[in-house]
């Protein structure tokens, strides 16, 4: 499963990405919880 949805995600170009590893930022955590909104407000502001 993992496999195809890299695929999925390499060949996605309907509109822009972004990447989050939620290894990295496990969401349980709230303090990562503002990290990874952050981050989804700093590509949102990159795009206007």
């Amino acid at each position: 499963m993992w496999n195809a949805y890299k695929k999925w995600y390499r060949d996605y170009d309907a509109s822009p990405k972004m990447k989050i590893d939620l290894e990295k930022y496990n969401l349980e955590d709230p303090r990562n919880v503002d990290i990874v909104l952050q981050m989804i407000d700093d590509k949102l502001a990159s795009l206007r």
